[in-house]
């Protein structure tokens, strides 16, 4: 699978239950969260495409696209798993994919799709675009795509999202955190005086939104991890702007050239972060607007920040980079879930057979991220994906004296509003697994081939 259209194509004839289509008038300020807010309090999660967005000029008859990511089912018809396999398939697929990069292929415009329209100069204009304006207290619309950056020294390219809000049709703010790679490359520039090369993904096929969520060694380039979850070469083609000194998505919908400004900051800001509560405003660097390819009809992805829209991302794509450094420590590790309650990374679920005492302790240090603010090590019988199964562990495996352990004044995020200044957090580690130096009641079952011969034919509902 390459493109966007593809994916939506797909789930249209093999999980049509997944999509809906919105063919009505809608307008892209607020009305577009609206929609997915109404959906999230019934918590229905299809990938909602809206085939008539006002723009920011009031023009009707654009596309959004919208809730991508926010379930699970969806991730093997991304990943090219078979579709019952979404709860450890996804991890596990993103976790082999790091061992296993593929580098782009270079195709010439004719063949990009994403060069079917292209406007630069007095052309360029953003508010043709139905960016959304999603939140009450937001501070204008905001642009929730993957920033592509290369490092001028190794020419790596690093590719997240970053909320980027528009303040003038050739104009952007960017919020780049100040340990991110697309930071650091910026900063290279910067330091010599230089406009740093930059595209803003404002439409995309879905491995490259999934790769932007990943966090990876600077070293290691985006677009041949992208490629390596999807077993193929991303293609890629010559940027306006830029030439071959910045290649971009050939198969984009939605492509916004630019440059950050070398020694230019601006109020950007507030914004309704992924953890549900808005953001500061602060002072940004800027992104000017120098080119914008699309395709034809072109389709724009915005995330329902703060919602499973953005958690499960947050929780498919940490899961499998702390599953890939966890299972360094123990390869008895079996499963790992950052769940929904703790908005895809502040709450780290995992499971092992416990061979020996102590190890899980390693591996919950492992998992304590600058993410993370509570672990919990459960044994290999439970389910870590239900919640439920993961909270009878710690009920009735643990001791809080004993079981609860507080690592205090590590690295936390900026954005939670309950951080310490400085901004470091605490994190609590739970250890729900059962004891090795004494008997433990064993769990109730039935016996195996009774469960095996039953057949419930018993109605289930009201």
């Amino acid at each position: 699978m390459q493109d966007l259209r593809s994916f939506i194509g797909n789930l249209s004839i093999n999980a049509p239950d997944q999509i809906l289509v919105i063919k009505e008038e809608i307008d892209c300020r607020f009305e577009i969260t609206a929609v997915l807010e109404k959906l999230h309090r019934i918590w229905k999660y299809p990938v909602c495409l809206f085939e008539n967005v006002k723009n920011l000029k009031g023009e009707p008859g654009h596309r959004v696209l919208a809730n991508m990511y926010a379930d699970r089912r969806r991730y093997p018809y991304i990943l090219n798993l078979p579709s019952d396999n979404y709860m450890m398939g996804p991890v596990l697929k993103v976790a082999q994919s790091i061992e296993k990069p593929v580098a782009p292929k270079v195709v010439s415009k004719e063949e990009a799709q994403v060069k079917q329209v292209i406007k630069t100069g007095k052309e360029v204009d953003l508010t043709s675009f139905s960016i959304p304006v999603q939140w009450e207290l937001d501070g204008g619309p905001y642009l929730t795509s993957p920033v592509l950056t290369k490092d001028p020294d190794t020419s790596v390219y690093n590719l997240a999202i970053h909320r980027a809000m528009l303040r003038e049709k050739d104009e952007t703010g960017v919020l780049l955190g100040e340990y991110s790679h697309n930071y650091l490359n910026f900063k290279k520039y910067e330091e010599r005086g230089e406009g740093c090369p930059v595209a803003i993904i404002g439409g995309y096929p879905p491995y490259l939104g999934l790769a932007s969520y990943a966090r990876l060694p600077k070293e290691y380039d985006h677009l041949h991890f992208a490629g390596g979850l999807i077993e193929s070469h991303v293609r890629i083609v010559e940027s306006e702007t830029w030439g071959k000194d910045l290649f971009v998505p050939a198969d984009a919908e939605i492509v916004i050239e630019g440059e950050i400004l070398p020694n230019v900051r601006k109020e950007e800001g507030p914004f309704g972060e992924w953890l549900g509560y808005t953001g500061h405003k602060t002072l940004s660097p800027v992104i000017k607007v120098t080119a914008i390819t699309y395709s034809e009809n072109p389709i724009l992805c915005t995330i329902h920040a703060g919602r499973p829209s953005e958690n499960m991302l947050h929780s498919i794509m940490d899961g499998a980079i702390l599953y890939f450094r966890a299972r360094q420590i123990s390869p008895l590790v079996k499963a790992i879930n950052l769940p929904n309650s703790g908005c895809g990374r502040l709450i780290v679920y995992a499971s092992m057979k416990k061979v020996m005492e102590g190890e899980q302790m390693n591996v919950a240090l492992t998992l304590a991220t600058e993410k993370s603010k509570i672990v919990v090590i459960v044994d290999d019988d439970i389910d870590v994906f239900n919640e439920n199964e993961v909270l009878w562990a710690v009920a009735t495996r643990m001791q809080p004296g004993k079981g609860v352990h507080i690592i205090m004044g590590t690295r936390g995020t900026p954005l939670d509003p309950s951080i310490y200044d400085p901004p470091t957090h605490d994190v609590m580690i739970i250890d729900a697994t059962r004891p090795l130096n004494k008997p433990f009641n064993p769990v109730t079952k039935v016996p195996e081939e009774f469960m095996q011969h039953i057949s419930l034919k018993i109605p289930l509902g009201g």
